[in-house]
């Protein structure tokens, strides 16, 4: 059985059949390089072999299909100021931001290319679902590989989502305003979005095999959305809703949320609009994951591995483990970490973790 059928039957519901045994989120590069320090590594994936996961290192869960699915063409990327600490840059998204050189920490956000309603009409033609340059010139041979894969093969990701797309577009403060201050400028941003992922989607999946749609909304902080739910329903469902009946119709089967944060009060609105799982499920942030399977027994679930449980002690490591097996037995479910590990867990630490994690997967089907 390949990952991508074992993934689409655990999906689906299929108890028989263990979930893949993948990682989600890897280690920071600085716990990385204490790794290769304590394990002796001869490359920076051997980390990923040692602990016995299926699939690739660079693949996360599966294939990402990579087409362009946001602005077409991007904006030309450039940095304007740098030092010895830090540099000041224009993504492709446009968003100017401050890097630092000397961490992995997120960046200083500075501007965003949308501002006004004359700045979102320069910039909506570059959301045309039938833009030139969506499609690389290797797409054919793309399409092939992705097509004979035994990997779970996605589209979407990042940005891609009705909250994540005009996050990067807006800025986070001035897409909250917006809701209020502007409701008619938001609802043509989100039409826009729609139009050009549901034209766009559906043409890929005439042509190669999508085994989901991976939706990136980081939308929730520790304690709830950043939006109300009232204003999720009033913006947002009607995207969900029109998006993923087409892509029903152009027969996708799977649709993943990806939220950070406590996404407790949003996971009924996801579900009413068609979404059929989500991930990480910060544990940190108050996500049950046993709660959330009893509440919505058809929800797929990946993620909900505490990545600070090794700091918590050996009681920690326990609980999450039996909280593993419990989840394993109602199925639909992938244990993953809940997002990417910091450098005080050491390798031995991980590796026994993941050892016996493996066990517990391998247990718990054919």
């Amino acid at each position: 059985m390949t990952l991508a059928e074992r993934f689409r039957k655990c999906m689906d519901g299929d108890k028989k059949v263990r979930p893949p045994f993948c990682h989600n989120f890897g280690p920071l590069p600085e716990t990385l390089t204490r790794w290769q320090q304590e394990g002796a590594f001869k490359s920076s994936d051997e980390w990923f072999w040692r602990a016995g996961f299926e699939g690739e290192p660079d693949k996360q869960i599966g294939n990402w299909i990579q087409i362009n699915g946001y602005l077409c063409p991007p904006f030309e990327q450039k940095v304007l100021e740098a030092d010895s600490e830090a540099q000041i840059v224009i993504d492709a998204f446009g968003v100017k931001k401050k890097i630092m050189k000397t961490s992995s920490s997120i960046p200083q956000f500075m501007s965003w290319p949308v501002n006004s309603r004359e700045t979102w009409q320069q910039i909506k033609g570059r959301l045309e679902p039938d833009a030139a340059g969506r499609f690389d010139a290797d797409w054919k041979q793309q399409r092939n590989m992705v097509n004979a894969s035994p990997l779970p093969n996605f589209i979407g990701g990042l940005p891609c989502g009705f909250f994540g797309a005009p996050r990067e577009l807006l800025g986070v403060e001035n897409q909250l305003v917006l809701f209020y201050d502007d409701p008619d400028l938001m609802h043509d941003i989100l039409r826009q979005l729609t139009k050009l992922w549901l034209g766009l989607w559906r043409k890929i999946a005439g042509q190669a095999r999508v085994d989901f749609v991976f939706i990136w909304e980081d939308m929730c902080y520790r304690n709830g959305p950043l939006i109300s739910p009232d204003l999720f329903r009033q913006f947002l469902l009607p995207c969900y809703c029109e998006l993923i009946e087409g892509l029903k119709q152009a027969g996708i089967k799977r649709f993943f949320v990806d939220t950070d944060g406590n996404c407790d009060q949003l996971i009924p609105l996801f579900v009413e609009g068609g979404v059929t799982g989500m991930l990480p499920f910060e544990i940190r942030a108050g996500m049950d994951i046993l709660k959330v399977r009893r509440q919505y027994p058809e929800l797929g679930i990946i993620g909900g591995i505490d990545k600070t449980i090794f700091a918590q002690g050996k009681s920690a490591v326990e609980n999450q483990l039996r909280i593993i097996r419990e989840m394993l037995k109602y199925g639909r479910y992938i244990p993953t970490f809940d997002h990417t590990v910091p450098p005080d867990v050491s390798w031995n630490q991980y590796l026994a973790f993941c050892l016996r994690l493996k066990e517990l997967v391998y247990a718990a089907g054919e």
